[in-house]
């Protein structure tokens, strides 16, 4: 797997917030909906993965919704914890510059 289509289902992974969300309705909140080839290839890949699945919309035939599976709710909730130490350890290390410029280590 390419790089680019990990960053692709990482993004797609990270933005399916409710329960059941539709696939087009996914596409626009990552920005895919310009190149839906590229989406519809990472959210292929995540179902392979079984870190989501599809299923029908009961109200509209041919609207297909997608949700996170167990584990791709864990790994969701990794990914977002992993992307918070990230931001807390940027913030920690820009107050640190900040006291070494003041001189206070």
């Amino acid at each position: 797997m390419d790089s680019k289509l990990v960053v692709n289902c990482n993004q797609i992974l990270c933005e399916i917030t409710e329960d059941k969300m539709g696939v087009n309705q996914v596409l626009k909140k990552t920005g895919f909906e310009k190149n839906k080839a590229k989406g519809i290839d990472a959210i292929n890949h995540l179902i392979k993965a079984n870190l989501i699945f599809k299923t029908k919309d009961n109200k509209h035939k041919q609207k297909d919704n997608i949700q996170l599976t167990d584990f791709g709710r864990e790994l969701n909730l990794f990914i977002l914890n992993v992307d918070n130490l990230k931001e807390s350890f940027n913030k920690l290390n820009h107050s640190i510059d900040d006291f070494a410029k003041n001189g206070y280590i």
